[in-house]
């Protein structure tokens, strides 16, 4: 009888509820570690050669904050004085002056530069945070590709051993003068062409292979074998708390929120700009003939913002109107987040209802079918079309079974993605 759509296990283990799906015995060597979903993150989390990039990037932030709450570097240095003319021997000099000088920030200066580059190194964290999600995300796409190749072929083997069975039947129907040749030859043909798609089907399953392998930062076409199983799920999702959850964790959203408050912190810093920062300024002065400092000058100073005054106003107006952009951004990028949910969960609980049906109904009637007509054939009553229609259709219905599976786990790691966290435990409505 035709192979029945896989029956739901329950995984024992914490680990994840799971429908542990039969894997061809070809995919696997015997030596090869078997990866599960689980491992295959884990391992692109650290391995991922972009995420690294992103998690350089943020280290680079945070190492900016204690070079903006610096002071400028002190400055050193020696006055040789009253040297004769055409000379540059320092020996002869009149006198010498020692001198050490440091700027000093207005109060608060500094310290809000250091507080603006905290915040934007908030924003790199959150950016890294989006992009391991987008990782993740894409890991969980291209392992539902490969478990759409994967049972692809599963259902053309299936379809393959329903017609040898229809073939070695026709041939006896034929040899007994009960039908023509084209019914032989045409399950023959059938034969040759589902043969042709197994082979295609196992590419395009070694190309999800290569994929995986791109994010979990390998080789390309390095060995990987794959466990296929998916999470057994219910549709029990809360519009209204997915898109609550979403403004409170979603990355890019959480970005923006620092980017505001940057862009207000570095206005308040501007509005300081316009007072005076200090100079102070010690010299010791040592006289030629003498081995000892006779005298000191002292110095203190402002550097007052006189005629860089229209400069200073003008970095405010553009403070302002950067914090404004930063506040309509993030307003923006709100507005997308909520229909994005929407969008996603819509997407989700269509492929969600598509499985249920043709698991519990489609394609459970159209196996029956088939073994019927086929029965008939068999016993030499029925019609070769019918049966062909019928081994056609179940053919169809699982693919379309199959692939709706795929397309809800696919839909689920958008979801995941748009929420910004991992919804594998569930949601309370």
């Amino acid at each position: 009888m035709a192979r029945r759509p896989p029956v739901v296990q329950t995984d024992s283990s914490a680990e994840s509820r799971t429908a542990q799906l039969i894997t061809p015995a070809d995919q696997f060597s015997s030596e090869a570690r078997v990866l599960k979903l689980s491992d295959l993150i884990e391992e692109g989390l650290k391995h991922n050669p972009e995420l690294k990039a992103y998690q350089e990037r943020w280290k680079a932030a945070k190492a900016r904050v204690w070079q903006e709450m610096s002071w400028d570097d002190t400055m050193t240095g020696v006055d040789f004085e009253s040297i004769p003319s055409g000379r540059l021997d320092a020996d002869r000099a009149k006198d010498i002056e020692w001198m050490i000088a440091q700027k000093i920030p207005f109060p608060g200066k500094r310290f809000l530069k250091g507080r603006v580059a905290s915040k934007e190194a908030k924003m790199a964290q959150e950016d890294y945070r989006a992009k391991e999600l987008e990782i993740i995300s894409e890991i969980k796409r291209a392992y539902s590709e490969h478990f759409l190749r994967d049972h692809e072929v599963m259902l053309h083997e299936d379809t393959i051993r329903i017609l040898e069975r229809l073939s070695k039947s026709a041939e006896s129907r034929y040899a007994t003068g009960q039908t023509s040749y084209s019914e032989v030859l045409r399950a023959h043909t059938e034969l040759a062409v589902i043969a042709n798609d197994v082979a295609k089907h196992k590419q395009q399953r070694e190309t999800a292979l290569a994929r995986l392998n791109s994010f979990l930062g390998r080789e390309a076409w390095q060995p990987l074998s794959v466990a296929n199983a998916v999470p057994e799920r219910d549709s029990l999702y809360s519009r209204e708390a997915l898109m609550k959850a979403a403004l409170e964790k979603r990355p890019e959203l959480r970005a923006m929120r620092y980017g505001v408050e940057a862009a207000g912190l570095d206005t308040k810093r501007a509005w300081l700009d316009l007072l005076p920062d200090g100079e102070v300024r010690i010299e010791a002065r040592q006289f030629a003939g003498e081995g000892r400092i006779r005298e000191y000058d002292q110095f203190f100073g402002l550097e007052v913002p006189v005629l860089s005054l229209l400069g200073r106003v003008g970095q405010i107006k553009e403070k302002r109107a950067e914090k404004r952009e930063a506040q309509a951004a993030e307003q923006n990028m709100k507005n997308m987040v909520l229909f994005e949910i929407q969008e996603a969960l819509a997407e989700f609980e269509s492929n969600h209802r598509t499985v249920q049906l043709y698991r519990a109904n489609v394609v459970p009637q159209a196996e029956s079918v088939l073994e019927s007509v086929l029965a008939e054939y068999e016993s030499g009553k029925g019609n070769f079309l019918t049966v062909m229609e019928a081994q056609k259709s179940l053919t169809e219905f699982r693919h379309e079974y199959f692939h709706a599976l795929a397309m809800r786990e696919e839909s689920f790691a958008e979801l995941e993605r748009m929420v910004g966290m991992n919804l594998e435990g569930g949601m309370n409505p």
